[in-house]
């Protein structure tokens, strides 16, 4: 998710790297306004493979699916000099239409956060999950 809310970002080539969106794997769901972040941001095609799919995938696969902006060996070296280039642009008129590009992306409404609160947060929260996450990491 931080990847996909910059403006560009590049992944490592290391082939042993995985990116993805595994929340319904380990049985979350994700924010109303968060998931309309994704659904801007990941293209329909690949929407249900990303989010369903819940999978990890290779630096390749998750440029590919629109997780990152690129891959490369430098991957510092190259998001530096990409952003260069975009630092270029004037400040005023990129801050603009990057804020028209998300509006009404990132809201919430009152009944979305309330529904949220009650339904998902106590699992977000419990043992149960805990225990999930646990084990994937061990």
């Amino acid at each position: 998710i931080v990847a996909m809310c910059c403006d560009y970002s590049v992944a490592t080539n290391d082939p042993a790297a995985r990116i993805g969106l595994n929340e319904v794997a380990i049985g979350l769901r994700f924010p109303p306004a968060l998931l309309r972040f994704v659904r801007a941001v990941i293209a329909p095609q690949h929407i249900s493979q990303v989010l369903l799919g819940a999978g990890l995938h290779s630096p390749a696969a998750a440029a590919r699916l629109g997780l990152v902006s690129a891959t490369d060996d430098q991957p510092l070296t190259a998001a530096r000099a990409y952003l260069q280039r975009l630092a270029k642009h004037p400040a005023d008129a990129y801050r603009a239409t990057k804020m028209d590009l998300r509006e009404g992306v990132m809201h919430a409404s009152d009944d979305e956060r309330a529904a949220f609160n009650e339904q998902v947060v106590p699992f977000w929260t419990s043992p149960a999950l805990k225990a999930i996450i646990a084990k994937l990491l061990s």
